[in-house]
């Protein structure tokens, strides 16, 4: 029996960047005709108490 598979298309999140520098500066290099990287944004510890460093979305296009 044959069955529709759906596309391997995720988003996921890029890993932690110290700064938010260094997260924009890496945001390009996520960037293809398949993804594309959304804003950096601060990561918080567990407790949400204290900004670990920063991180970005990349989101997949079909």
């Amino acid at each position: 029996m044959l069955g529709l598979a759906a596309p391997a298309y995720a988003d996921y999140t890029s890993p932690i960047y110290p700064t938010l520098k260094a997260c924009n500066d890496a945001r390009p290099k996520y960037a293809s005709s398949w993804t594309k990287p959304q804003a950096c944004h601060p990561m918080y510890n567990w407790d949400g108490t204290k900004v670990i460093g920063y991180a970005f979305l990349v989101k997949t296009q079909g």
